[in-house]
């Protein structure tokens, strides 16, 4: 019982953590196709 909860504990984690992954990686995405001149700036830097 206690097992099976705890696996639905990790496994939650792992979804919401690879989700917020998944995001994260969507959003560099989306921002470097919008924004060429972003990595100008970061060349700058």
């Amino acid at each position: 019982m206690i097992f099976l909860n705890f696996y639905d504990f990790l496994t939650k984690c792992f979804f919401d953590f690879y989700d917020f992954l998944t995001k994260c990686f969507f959003n560099f995405l989306i921002i470097f196709k919008t924004c060429p001149q972003s990595l100008k700036m970061f060349h700058k830097i």
